[in-house]
């Protein structure tokens, strides 16, 4: 490691501790205009998950329990990480894939919650809609808060997961 890249990611976790330090509280349920997803994982299938990454968050999912705001119906799901690129899996934000068991959440057996990788991800969301007013079949993505185990961990986006039956 050079002291060029040991600068980069000291510089980028200190910026992730300030904006810790100094962002408010999110904002109760009822206050938010974005959906929300409550992810209940036990603590030994996350250590697993995390053991060694990138191999060991994609390798098999583990069971969880979600709940989302727009109908607060309890879930039994099973999810791992996903993503290439160690932008979706380095941070304490991990992109995450979600496989529901015997139940659907949207009509879809599976979907994405993505980690923002870069600050102009909402770039994405425009192509979607513009392929939507094009008559193009595409992926439902928009902006989700995201809860695991209690802890708030952000801004996610979530994705439908594309497959044979599109």
């Amino acid at each position: 490691m050079s002291v060029d890249v040991y600068h980069f990611f000291l510089q980028n976790e200190l910026k992730k501790e300030w904006l810790k330090l100094t962002a408010p509280s999110p904002l109760a349920e009822k206050d938010s205009p974005l959906r929300t997803f409550y992810l209940t994982i036990n603590q030994k299938d996350i250590d697993g998950l995390n053991s060694n990454l990138p191999e060991s968050g994609k390798e098999k999912y583990v069971n969880a329990i979600m709940k989302s705001s727009d109908n607060n119906k309890i879930r039994n799901v099973q999810l791992r990480y996903r993503g290439d690129t160690n932008l979706h899996w380095l941070n304490e934000q991990k992109s995450l894939r979600i496989k529901l068991k015997n139940n659907t959440y949207n009509m879809e057996m599976k979907f994405n919650l993505i980690n923002p990788p870069h600050a102009y991800s909402f770039i994405d969301s425009v192509n979607y809609e513009q392929a939507k007013k094009l008559g193009l079949l595409s992926p439902q993505y928009y902006p989700v808060r995201v809860f695991i185990n209690g802890k708030y961990m952000g801004l996610y986006y979530y994705l439908s997961q594309i497959d044979e039956s599109t």
